[in-house]
């Protein structure tokens, strides 16, 4: 992976496969943030399957974007439900221990989705990861963050095309208009501003990914890379990816 070759570990070496046939990969950040590559082995069939979910929410989906919830989700729906009534949220339970028992209700992740679109060509949703027994330890979700040998450890951005945010700064509880939002208790921002922030418009709703890297010169050293943007007052990296998928700047 292009990625490995950057700098980044990639893990777990062998993929996961998820709920419908979905095979994936992660690069690790702290606090639990990950970066997921999501493979199909059938493509044609998952097409055929989602395509009612395509045309509902209006073309093609590019990137899926997530949210951890910090509280329980399930409360947290039940308080939306009116004030977004218009998004038509729902409630998805689904066990962590899916390939043996899908019937009882048994901890794994709960999630909210949104019947309606929340961004141009972006999936959203919002996770809760419930605490399971693992052995004589209590575990929330699964830790996949390893040291890249780049430096490039910690996620601190996302950026936003600025066109069809509107529903997504409702979730948030967020003025319209507003161009910056800083979540949870890692402090990640929200840039809602991304037309001004990248040189060129790509054409799902998440323009890029910021990275802080811990060194600079090592991200340097060991990725080849160059600084070659200005943004949030840094001299950034720039990993160019094609048209319709994110961006990922270090800065």
């Amino acid at each position: 992976m292009a990625f490995e070759k950057l700098g980044f570990s990639v893990a777990p070496n062998k993929v996961t496969e998820n709920p419908g046939k979905h095979f994936c990969r992660f690069i690790g950040m702290r606090n639990c943030q990950n970066i997921e590559f999501i493979d199909l082995p059938d493509k044609a069939a998952h097409v055929r399957e989602v395509q009612e979910d395509i045309k509902r929410l209006g073309g093609d989906m590019f990137t899926g974007l997530s949210f951890r919830a910090n509280e329980p989700l399930e409360g947290y729906f039940k308080t939306c439900e009116k004030r977004l009534t218009h998004l038509e949220p729902i409630f998805i339970h689904r066990n962590y221990s899916w390939k043996t028992n899908s019937e009882d209700r048994l901890p794994g992740w709960n999630y909210l989705n949104f019947e309606k679109r929340v961004l141009p060509k972006t999936e959203f949703w919002i996770t809760e990861f419930q605490n399971r027994e693992v052995g004589n330890k209590v575990r929330t979700g699964v830790n996949l963050f390893r040291e890249h040998p780049n430096t490039a450890n910690t996620l601190v951005g996302v950026v936003f095309r600025q066109e069809g945010v509107a529903p997504l700064l409702q979730i948030l509880g967020a003025e319209p208009n507003t161009q910056r939002v800083i979540l949870g208790a890692h402090g990640v921002t929200l840039y809602f501003d991304g037309d001004d922030i990248l040189p060129e418009v790509k054409e799902g709703s998440v323009q890029a990914l910021i990275l802080q890297a811990d060194d600079r010169n090592e991200f340097s050293r060991v990725s080849g890379l160059e600084p070659t943007l200005r943004v949030t007052d840094a001299d950034a990296f720039h990993i160019k990816r094609v048209p319709y998928k994110f961006d990922i700047l270090i800065i």
